[in-house]
């Protein structure tokens, strides 16, 4: 989901604003444009949002993506980078630097398909014992099986159980 605004500002201008909210510990009540979250969160949907604190798994994150801001669940972690996943679409997006996350929303929900999500990068990914540049690798051979992907994270989980077996 991106951010819906009026005045658009530069990547610059962005990270200042970001930074400021971090350091203040604002809480700010907005609402996003875009699809990629539902149905936790629906377009127009007023959402709240803790600046300063980082998510958990499991947890929705409001994060800097160049010149705008977008929110997903972070679906795994390292020490210093987050893999962000819209709850609606098939792949996560690429990993980001725990720096870009200005804070989480506060007033989402988990689902069941975020623990099937966990279970599966606990897994296949393995977050907690690769660098961040693997981790970037992985999830782009993710992005190459879309054919699995797309069948949800139950289709998933038993390719790897077939493919273990083998």
């Amino acid at each position: 989901m991106i951010a819906a605004a009026d005045t658009l500002l530069s990547a610059a201008q962005l990270r200042v604003v970001a930074e400021q909210w971090r350091r203040e510990q604002r809480v700010i009540e907005t609402q996003f444009s875009g699809t990629s979250m539902l149905p936790a969160i629906a377009p127009g949907a007023r959402v709240t949002i803790a600046c300063g604190t980082q998510p958990c798994v499991g947890e929705v994150a409001l994060f800097v993506l160049e010149n705008q801001v977008a929110v997903h669940r972070i679906a795994a972690r390292t020490a210093d980078t987050l893999l962000p996943w819209g709850d609606a679409n098939a792949l996560p997006d690429d990993p980001i630097a725990s720096g870009q996350v200005i804070g989480t929303l506060t007033d989402v929900a988990a689902r069941r398909a975020d623990v099937l999500r966990a279970l599966l990068l606990k897994f296949w990914l393995d977050p907690h014992r690769i660098e961040a540049a693997t981790l970037r690798q992985r999830v782009r051979r993710l992005h190459h099986r879309r054919d699995i992907v797309a069948a949800g994270p139950v289709a998933i989980l038993a390719h790897l159980r077939r493919r273990a077996r083998a």
